[in-house]
């Protein structure tokens, strides 16, 4: 078994949470062309609001905006003054738009890191193949802002407010940001906000690489019958392009030209990782004798990192890219990486 196993370890693989609000956010992912799923830092047109191409609003006579985007143009408010997000709830609320409207699971409600900050904002329900129109429609909206998954209703969405679309990217998630920000008529707030980030990004990168040195850092989420090995992709533009973590071996053979790698337990035992960040599959809660299965396995315990106790839970805010999120996640490596505590 792993010495120096903590009980919060445990408890983050074996408890399960926010089900329906991970299949959502999946199926958000999933939803995305095949050409940004699998080579992310190659966008996959040059539409405005897609891979790192801005968007591009255009003054019309009468005080509104133009703006081309992946469904066509929308003519929007230059002052919108209620916006309702579907699916860009952490850009908004970073530049101090507070939305009329928010995408989250009628179950589960708001992603957690953000709950506080979007109390009393009314929730559209995303995890029934689709937003509540219902609802949104109440919230009178003069502008809506979706993601890419949500293409398929845009007529419906449209029919209710202008509405633009956007495409989420990993290596290019801060063109999103600014675009969200331009669009919330918030474009300076947005360009101070991400300097911001940036210095201290530059703060924990040199406090971790201070710590760690050359180490590599693996990023490994766990399922209940297979493992997902992440290269550059998903929480890549951060672990291995913002603070320039080293990357394992298995990962730059198996993973680096890819968002992701499926393994199983056996197909782990070339990774060599100094330290391993490890995430639990939240839609597929892992038993207790699968959860024993991984830890009493012989492939398992001869790893590097878990033979000298550098395996850590993460949250799988490393999975998204807003400013907020990656504020929260930064906060935590500076505390497993970068010894703050």
């Amino acid at each position: 078994m792993i010495r120096r196993w903590s009980r919060e370890l445990r408890a983050l693989l074996i408890v399960g949470g926010l089900a329906v609000a991970a299949v959502a956010i999946v199926r958000f992912v999933e939803g995305q062309p095949g050409a940004a799923r699998h080579h992310s830092r190659a966008p996959d047109t040059v539409i405005p609001g897609t891979g790192e191409t801005p968007i591009r609003p255009r003054p019309l006579p009468d005080g509104r905006l133009e703006v081309e985007h992946i469904q066509g143009i929308s003519v929007i408010p230059a002052a919108p003054r209620r916006i309702a997000s579907l699916g860009w709830n952490d850009e908004l609320l970073a530049v101090g738009v507070r939305p009329c409207a928010a995408a989250g699971s009628g179950a589960r409600g708001f992603e957690p890191h953000l709950a506080d900050r979007l109390e009393g904002v009314p929730l559209v329900d995303v995890t029934a193949g689709g937003p509540d129109l219902e609802a949104l429609a109440a919230t009178a909206p003069d502008l809506i802002i979706a993601v890419w998954y949500w293409q398929t209703r845009y007529d419906h969405l449209a029919a209710i407010a202008p509405t633009v679309v956007l495409q989420p990217s990993h290596w290019f998630w801060r063109a999103r940001f600014q675009d969200v920000a331009t669009l919330a008529g918030r474009a300076a707030a947005g360009r101070e906000r991400l300097a911001a980030l940036d210095a201290r990004i530059a703060e924990s990168r040199d406090r971790i690489h201070a710590r760690i040195g050359d180490a590599s850092v693996a990023m490994l989420r766990i399922f209940a019958r297979e493992y997902r090995l992440y290269g550059h992709g998903y929480s890549g533009p951060l672990l291995y392009g913002d603070l320039a973590l080293r990357r394992p071996t298995l990962v730059q053979q198996l993973a680096w030209d890819r968002d992701v790698v499926r393994l199983s337990l056996e197909g782990l035992i070339r990774l060599d990782a100094d330290h391993i960040l490890l995430m639990h599959e939240q839609r597929v809660p892992i038993s207790a004798s699968e959860m024993r299965r991984l830890l009493d396995h012989p492939v398992w315990q001869q790893l590097p990192a878990v033979r000298a106790g550098r395996v850590y839970p993460v949250p799988d805010l490393l999975m998204r890219g807003g400013v907020i999120s990656r504020e929260v996640v930064l906060d935590r490596l500076d505390r497993i990486l970068g010894g703050l505590e």
